[in-house]
Formats: C-alpha cells, structure tokens, sequence
C-alpha cells in the first residue's frame, strides 16, 4: 500500500508516501466531516478537529488521493456554512467548524482544485462582503475565527475572479 522513502542514509525507514487512498482514512476522514453537523460546544471539537488534520495530512505529498471523496466531502462541509440572515452578527459555531475543516483540507489538496467545487455564483458576493465586514468590525477575533477568515478569503477571491454583469449586481442592492 505505501511505498518507502528514504531521506538519511542507513536502512532506517524515515517516512511512508501512501499510494492509494485508505479506505479507513476516507470513512474517518467523511465521518468527521458529516459528524460537524451534530457537535454541540466548539470546544469539545477541538480533538476532531486535529484528528481530521493529522488524517487529510497524511496526503499532503499525494493530495491527488483525496479526489475520490472529495466532491462527497466539500458537500458535506459546504451545506453546514450558514451565513447569518444580519450583517451584526458572526457565523455560528457550526459555520465557523465546517469552515475550518475545509480550510485544512484546502491547504492540503490546494485552493484551485477546491474552488472549482465551492459555490461561487455573484449572489454569493453580498453575503460574503457581509460576514467579512462583520469580523472586520469586531474588535477581537479568536484563532478559531481567524482560520474562518483565512478560508472566508479564498472563497471570497474566487467569487470576485467570475465574470459578472456590475449593473445586474447594482440593481440587486437597490432593491
């Protein structure tokens, strides 16, 4: 399943680039993922949320392996992101969870293989630019809401590469 690499001399094994995707590492991984839906206090996630690091790390020299579950995974993290109805108020911590997790796998796998699954038509934009300026405006973020920001950002920049009419999006604020 892994080959070896050696980067010392002597026949001390130093590190295992797995091969394919394990199939305990993939149900882990989506088991974690779709387990944010019904965590109670952020707090007490914080072992999951290491666990899930240290598992899609694994893959950080072969993110390519991750692909097969992938599009299950962003859909499962995506559909816990709920951005807040007003602009006074931050992401829930369900939100801010979910965006961590898929901040870890994105440095993991990359930002352009993500962006390609990840919402971004315009009407994305205004919610976006809402919930930024809301961290903006706060005067102390935790390392929690930091790591949100970090992929609030990515996919802030991703709905701003997509073509879009100004004036259809103008109108949509006047209204």
């Amino acid at each position: 399943m892994s080959k070896q690499t050696r980067f010392a001399s002597g026949d001390e094994v130093i590190g295992c680039i797995p091969l394919q995707l394990d199939e305990n590492h993939a149900k882990e991984i989506m088991a974690l993922a779709e387990g944010v839906e019904n965590f109670e206090d952020i707090d007490n996630f914080g072992t999951n949320i290491s666990r899930f690091t240290l598992v899609v790390e694994l893959y950080h020299y072969e993110p390519s392996l991750l692909d097969s579950i992938l599009v299950k995974l962003l859909n499962s993290l995506v559909a816990n992101i709920h951005f807040p109805d007003k602009s006074d108020i931050g992401f829930s911590h369900k939100s801010l969870l979910a965006l961590i997790l898929l901040k870890r796998l994105t440095t993991v796998r990359g930002y352009k293989t993500i962006i390609q699954f990840l919402p971004h038509e315009v009407f994305m934009l205004p919610k976006l630019l809402s919930i930024l300026e809301y961290y903006v405006t706060k005067e102390k973020c935790n390392n929690l809401e930091n790591e949100a920001i970090n992929m609030l950002l990515v996919w802030f920049i991703i709905v701003c590469r997509n073509p879009f009419d100004f004036h259809s999006f103008a109108i949509v604020l006047m209204i």
